[in-house]
């Protein structure tokens, strides 16, 4: 290619950036001036150091519930749990009574009596009309060494973990668990026990509470284990893990306030002084994960979040302005109550 040529394409090539660059300033004086919030990233050093640093609000949740009553009857998948029968073999059934995966290798079930073939009268779950069982492998199959194991959690300030648990049939001998919690993975081997001796579980409904101290402010998995030897049903229900996120709640932080809190659908935010860059706004439901976003252009506008249709409770609004971070508690009301 000549040189005369090589300039040519150079000189078509720069026109051609300088057109993309007035349509760019175009569409960016266009949504400025009809009120939309553009929001322009950029990559340096502060900013991700700010990202590295966000230690308020985690990824992952801090409080668990798994509710049977929401899970599919006879399922063997409890998504985004994990199960495990490390041991396999066919199960025991029940003698008369039919269902799906009825005698079939399996972990945990999620069971409702009164859907099996004829129903069963005999099993209730502690609330609602859905449980969990683990039914016995058979020999040589035994003991049961199977899993139940929560997603990935960030645990914060008092954890502990609680539940309810029933011998199905003393005739055969209490059923048997562990509670156990891994720093590293859901990989069974990988978790410690909390409990120091094997827990029974009594011949009616009763309430199991462990206290997780030693994991606060870490990323966990959480796992029940049933351990029974040639028994017959350990029943499970109402399983919550939670922990008490620590936040620094100041009641008029320097530069803004927020007014109404309580609010039902929109709530603002009036600053004291004008601003020369963006500030951010992230909410938060109460497990610490992030619901709605803003991004407020430089001045001192009051500014009007939206929180219609989110779930009443306690939310966490952080607001960042540069490197200064401040969380302010937001107490929602759902309207249709």
């Amino acid at each position: 290619m000549t040189r005369e040529k090589l300039f040519d394409h150079k000189q078509k090539f720069n026109q051609m950036k300088r057109k993309e660059v007035l349509i760019f300033v175009l569409l960016f004086v266009f949504f400025i001036s009809h009120g939309f919030a553009i929001e322009i990233y950029t990559l340096n050093q502060s900013d991700d150091d700010s990202l590295k640093n966000k230690e308020q609000i985690s990824e992952y949740p801090s409080s668990l519930t798994l509710d049977f009553d929401s899970i599919t009857d006879f399922t063997l998948d409890f998504t985004p749990w994990s199960v495990y029968d490390i041991g396999g073999g066919n199960t025991y059934p029940i003698t008369g009574i039919n269902f799906l995966h009825s005698g079939e290798p399996m972990a945990f079930i999620c069971f409702n009596p009164d859907s099996t073939t004829p129903p069963e009268q005999y099993m209730k779950a502690h609330t609602g009309t859905k449980l969990g069982c683990v039914f016995s492998s058979i020999p040589p199959h035994n003991p049961n060494n199977k899993w139940l194991i929560s997603p990935k959690m960030s645990l914060a300030a008092s954890p502990k973990i609680e539940f309810w648990v029933q011998t199905y049939n003393t005739l055969y001998g209490l059923e048997k668990f562990n509670v156990g919690v891994s720093i590293t993975d859901s990989n069974p081997t990988h978790f410690e026990l909390v409990n120091t001796e094997v827990e029974s579980a009594p011949s009616e409904w009763t309430r199991k509470t462990y206290l997780l101290e030693k994991y606060a402010n870490q990323d966990v998995f959480v796992g029940i284990q049933c351990v029974s030897n040639d028994q017959f049903i350990f029943m499970i229900d109402d399983i919550s893990i939670t922990s008490i996120v620590g936040i620094n709640d100041q009641h008029e932080p320097d530069g803004f306030s927020i007014y109404p809190n309580p609010v039902t659908d929109n709530f603002s935010i009036t600053f004291d002084q004008i601003y020369n860059e963006r500030i951010i706004l992230h909410l938060f439901n109460p497990l610490g994960e992030p619901v709605r976003k803003m991004i407020v252009k430089p001045g001192n506008e009051p500014v009007t979040f939206n929180v219609h249709g989110l779930p009443g409770g306690i939310y966490y609004l952080q607001i960042r302005k540069g490197k200064d971070d401040f969380i302010r508690k937001i107490s929602i009301i759902d309207a249709s109550y």
